[in-house]
């Protein structure tokens, strides 16, 4: 069976860690050995994967 590329079950490659953790430590984000294979849909719902910072009060109220 072959999917459409833009069917939320195609195969896509995933960067793991996310590009901007990769660029941040200052790796290569095409390189293979970061990608692993990944469903269009999944991929897309994990995104960068970040997690929002809580915001920090400069003081305790």
């Amino acid at each position: 069976m072959t999917l459409h590329y833009l069917d939320p079950m195609a195969w896509q490659a995933d960067h793991d860690p996310s590009i901007a953790v990769l660029l941040a430590r200052g790796d290569d984000p095409d390189d293979v050995q970061w990608l692993r294979p990944s469903h269009r849909l999944c991929n897309q719902r994990k995104g960068s994967g970040e997690a929002k910072r809580p915001v920090v009060a400069s003081k305790r109220w």
